[in-house]
């Protein structure tokens, strides 16, 4: 449960009592497991989201979260944004999920387009489309 107080949040966890006064102790309390290979990379970031949510986490600081705990093509793809582009969330999803052959309507650009007219047509069958 969480209270909303004049200088941040109050985080209580049932039968733990007081766990954190603010945002910093909310933010650090919120633990994301690290990706593997074997994980399925749309449960792990609905995962991730969820847990955001729920500490109330301000989404301008969900990338910082999620990037020390990114591994394999998940972190490529994100290392392969560039500096302004890795600190938005959607951007940073859409191009983890781009990396895995999903692909999220509302940010393809052109390129991604073509791609997907191209999986469509038959050149490639392993593309997902999806929106978020």
């Amino acid at each position: 449960m969480i209270s909303k107080l004049n200088r941040g949040y109050t985080l209580y966890r049932p039968g733990a009592g007081l766990v954190a006064t603010n945002w910093a102790a909310a933010e650090s309390e919120a633990n994301v497991v690290k990706l593997t290979e074997k994980d399925d990379i749309e449960a792990h970031l609905t995962t991730f989201e969820r847990i955001m949510g729920a500490y109330n986490i301000a989404k301008e600081r969900w990338v910082f979260k999620l990037a020390p705990q990114l591994s394999g093509k998940a972190q490529q793809a994100y290392a392969a944004l560039q500096t302004d582009e890795a600190k938005d969330c959607k951007r940073v999803k859409a191009n983890i999920l781009r990396r895995y052959n999903i692909y999220v309507t509302g940010l393809a650009s052109e390129a991604d387009m073509v791609v997907m007219e191209q999986a469509m047509s038959g050149y490639c069958n392993s593309i997902v489309i999806k929106s978020i």
